[in-house]
């Protein structure tokens, strides 16, 4: 990607996340299963906040991304706060790490929103698998296609959020789902700009997803060698997945096979 695109990545997807109380969301759900954990690998890190909230907790960091400028700005991130973590390019449909870990990540639905084929997602939950110690535990997120058809019809617009910005404007966010096919929709997110109540500036972001409903995910993370260990429907371990949840936070362990 671009590199002014690695270089507002962060700006723009803060807007959506929650770093800091999803990072401790994983460090609450690592120590509630697998308690002696020191390793985590994060599946396309982007910048590594996350990984980087992790490292500032004590874990043993390592992050993998395709994209080389955002590796860079993961770096730049690293060195400014004194942490260090591993940084790794690599492609998450198809990876090796040197040395196992205890955990592995994959956070706000990379698994959907960069892999489009099934088979890309038996490639990544087979990488996954074989970077994991024995009984090593995926903590990943994704969109359950059945929640969003419900809470969030084709066509119909929703806001995401709104903030006041620095400069007194506010920024709006929108989103709409459109379906393309059986396989694959699109979700436009509209950033709308407003300054004195009028719209000044208006951006588009057009993010493709595959379409994954649970029992497909669940039938990937049993040919590739997991069992689902507990279903969450937000970064809280007590917040369990429902058909009203927007999200779904799935903990599986990985067997032996």
């Amino acid at each position: 990607m671009s590199e002014n695109y690695a270089r507002t990545y962060d700006q723009t997807f803060a807007l959506f996340k929650d770093y800091p109380r999803e990072a401790l969301f994983l460090r609450d759900v690592i120590r509630h299963w697998r308690p002696e954990a020191r390793s985590i690998l994060d599946v396309a890190c982007g910048t590594a906040t996350h990984l980087l909230e992790l490292a500032r907790m004590g874990f043993d960091c390592i992050g993998l991304d395709l994209d080389p400028e955002i590796l860079k700005v993961a770096r730049e991130k690293a060195r400014r706060r004194g942490l260090t973590i591993r940084l790794v390019q690599g492609d998450m449909r198809d990876f090796r790490l040197q040395t196992p870990v205890d955990v592995a990540i994959n956070m706000f639905y990379s698994f959907h929103n960069v892999l489009y084929h099934e088979a890309e997602q038996v490639g990544c939950l087979k990488s996954i698998h074989r970077a994991l110690n024995p009984l090593g535990i995926l903590i990943m997120e994704v969109l359950p296609e059945e929640n969003n058809l419900r809470l969030y019809p084709p066509g119909q617009v929703f806001e995401v959020c709104q903030t006041s910005q620095a400069d007194g404007m506010i920024l709006r966010i929108l989103s709409e789902n459109r379906i393309l096919n059986a396989e694959m929709k699109e979700v436009i997110f509209t950033f709308k700009t407003l300054k004195d109540g009028q719209v000044v500036k208006i951006k588009e972001m057009i993010s493709p997803f595959r379409r994954l409903y649970w029992r497909d995910l669940e039938g990937l993370l049993a040919r590739t060698g997991f069992r689902p260990l507990q279903r969450l429907g937000d970064c809280d371990l007590g917040s369990p997945f429902t058909e009203d949840s927007p999200k779904l936070v799935v903990v599986a362990e990985a067997l032996n096979l």
